[in-house]
């Protein structure tokens, strides 16, 4: 905290600002009901309270319920693609380790490697209209996970704990949702 290392739990702000783990997760809590949990390995997630549904922007949407319109950018916009939503929300703080992407030689899939990647044995399992994750589809659009997926195993040249993370990140997400996944792992190989 303020750039030294403190120990959990802290309170900050008398009391409006706690942080603390929970289980195996960091949870930051707010006094006016914003939680934000992290997993240690890259998973964040952002909670509020329906008090501030049609009242947010930014980078995890609107919260009005349609995920149509939550790339808008900070003018009221929508956004062509995530990459443009995303810069679209940068502050410029002088972070140099905070940029918009490679310059270049950008790492990129070849026709070729994308359709491999998406093929059902791979992060294709993610899309099957009867595989494991089928349930959790008319809840939580597979195909942004699907093009991650693919993405970073182009990158990766198709590392076995890259596709198990691409895939566990729509798991958690469908259990987070109340939705249930079935046995995926053996079948990939995770």
């Amino acid at each position: 905290i303020d750039y030294q290392y403190s120990s959990l739990p802290a309170s900050l702000s008398e009391g409006r600002l706690r942080v603390y783990q929970s289980g195996t997760q960091g949870v930051i809590e707010l006094d006016f009901g914003l939680v934000v949990t992290y997993d240690w390995d890259g998973r964040l997630t952002l909670s509020l309270p329906k008090r501030f549904q049609d009242q947010v922007s930014g980078l995890c949407g609107n919260y009005n319920g349609d995920p149509a319109d939550d790339f808008l950018t900070p003018d009221g916009k929508q956004a062509s693609d995530v990459l443009n939503f995303t810069k679209s929300w940068k502050l410029d703080d002088g972070d140099h380790l905070c940029d918009d992407g490679c310059y270049g030689n950008c790492p990129s899939c070849t026709a070729s490697q994308s359709q491999f990647f998406k093929g059902d044995l791979f992060c294709g399992l993610l899309t099957l209209s009867m595989g494991p994750f089928a349930d959790c589809h008319g809840f939580l659009d597979p195909k942004p996970f699907l093009e991650e997926c693919v993405y970073d195993m182009c990158v990766t040249g198709g590392e076995r704990l890259t596709l198990c993370n691409g895939l566990s990140a729509y798991a958690r997400a469908c259990v987070d949702l109340g939705i249930p996944v079935r046995e995926w792992r053996s079948r990939s190989n995770c």
